[in-house]
């Protein structure tokens, strides 16, 4: 195999998955402090809100990674200009929504609690957490804009920084905050915004020392780049907020089995497989920049030497997670279970034996979207995306938990990922050449710029 291409990819991989790995202690920090002052209402309440955090990251993971995949390909073939106009549509873009979403997190944040499925005393404690939250959503999506170009313009190393950083700022203020000024709620809400605007701060030094090759514009609307941003981004879009969707019908489902002593027990489960799902999405967004530069120059067999790779680091990860969580469940759910309670113990630790053999699967799923939507195949990779992150896991959840209560609310997430490989599979092995392509040969299908469908020369 190639050296360069073996280098390369454990220097994005490397990065991009220590990045997501700080990205997700945002919650997780916030989880275990909250945890800690709060007991098992602090828990709840935190995991009601949890899904707002989804749509928020959500939603700057489609700018972000639609726009640096779409700058990526545009680089390759040395339209600058273009590249130039592309990030500044999408940085107002994101700004705006982020300003719409702000707006509502700062005006109803215990109306949002209530639709997110919290109740009597979780209420005010989950909307105090959601109006400082939902209150800095620009900075979130712009921080995540800003991530995904850095990292397609050469410097993944920088991104890495900025995110772990921003995340071991988090984790400071959160004890400060949450332990030591006893703010509660609003205290971990608090200190989860700082760490985009640590980020930020960081990554403006990839501008400061001019080692950019884009830059924000004053540039009119275009629709064309927005529309492309958007379609390459959806599948990371439809990850993420499907994520948060499903956890508000799981936690719904919970409460009528097991009440908030449940959704407490999922709260943990859902925090170890945040960080654990983040992995699989370090791997992905590191293997990105490398399959969209291989596809804009037809080197197929590379961009496929790239997913094989992937596909076996994330077995290696699952193996050595589920080693972990096989013989030390009992001792992952007791640091999140400061009251010592039993049945809150149990229950996790049972959770988190059955739910984790999911992710020998989903590591596999989460790669093989990533590898569709590098090659701008963003509907294949949104269709693997909406099997895994909604349709098929909670079509599972209603079949296996009216039969098996707790136990099938644990096993749907495999059951959701198997179902997902196959559809998998089929789309990435059985894609083709056909006639679609050999119409495109000449001329690419959204901007006028020689398409790459020419003969490999690997």
């Amino acid at each position: 195999m190639d050296k360069t291409l073996v280098k390369n990819f454990f220097k994005y991989v490397t990065a991009n998955v220590a990045g997501m790995v700080a990205l997700s202690c945002y919650i997780l920090a916030d989880t275990f402090f909250v945890s800690q002052a709060l007991g098992v209402n602090g828990l709840s309440s935190l995991n009601f809100a949890i899904p707002a955090f989804n749509l928020i990251n959500a939603t700057g993971l489609m700018f972000g990674i639609g726009g640096g995949t779409r700058f990526a390909v545009l680089k390759a073939r040395g339209l600058n200009d273009e590249a130039d106009r592309l990030y500044s549509n999408t940085f107002f873009t994101g700004a705006i929504v982020g300003g719409v979403l702000m707006i509502l997190g700062v005006s109803i944040p215990e109306q949002i609690a209530s639709l997110l499925g919290a109740s009597g005393e979780l209420v005010p404690l989950t909307g105090g957490y959601l109006r400082l939250l939902v209150g800095f959503a620009p900075v979130f999506i712009l921080n995540q804009i800003v991530l995904c170009f850095v990292r397609n313009d050469h410097n993944p190393q920088l991104a890495m920084t900025a995110m772990v950083v921003g995340s071991l700022f988090n984790v400071l203020f959160d004890w400060v905050l949450v332990i030591v000024c006893n703010m509660g709620m609003e205290g971990a809400a608090l200190a989860t915004v700082f760490s985009p605007v640590i980020s930020l701060i960081i990554l403006s030094l990839h501008f400061l020392t001019k080692r950019n090759t884009f830059r924000l514009k004053a540039v009119r609307f275009e629709a064309r780049h927005i529309t492309k941003t958007l379609s390459l981004g959806a599948p990371s879009f439809f990850v993420e907020f499907a994520f948060g969707l499903t956890t508000v019908i799981f936690n719904i489902v919970i409460m009528g089995l097991s009440g908030k002593v449940g959704v407490a027990a999922y709260g943990i489960v859902l925090n170890l497989a945040f960080v654990t799902i983040s992995l699989y999405m370090g791997i992905a967004q590191g293997i990105q920049p490398q399959i969209s530069e291989y596809y804009a120059v037809a080197k197929k067999k590379k961009a496929l030497a790239v997913v094989f790779l992937a596909i076996l680091l994330s077995l290696l990860i699952s193996a050595v997670l589920y080693s972990v969580v096989a013989f030390k469940a009992d001792s992952l759910a007791l640091i999140f279970n400061s009251e010592n309670d039993m049945t809150l113990n149990a229950m996790a630790a049972n959770g988190l034996k059955i739910y984790f053999i999911g992710f020998f699967i989903s590591g596999i799923n989460v790669v093989l979207s990533q590898y569709l939507n590098a090659c701008e195949k963003a509907l294949r990779a949104m269709i693997i995306s909406l099997s895994r992150g909604f349709v098929s896991i909670v079509s599972f959840l209603f079949i296996l938990s009216s039969v098996y209560g707790m136990d099938g609310v644990w096993y749907s997430f495999t059951a959701s990922e198997l179902l997902t490989l196959a559809i998998a599979l089929c789309l990435t092995l059985f894609s083709g050449t056909g006639r679609k392509n050999r119409r495109q040969k000449y001329i690419s299908f959204l901007d006028g710029t020689p398409n790459p469908y020419i003969k490999q020369k690997d």
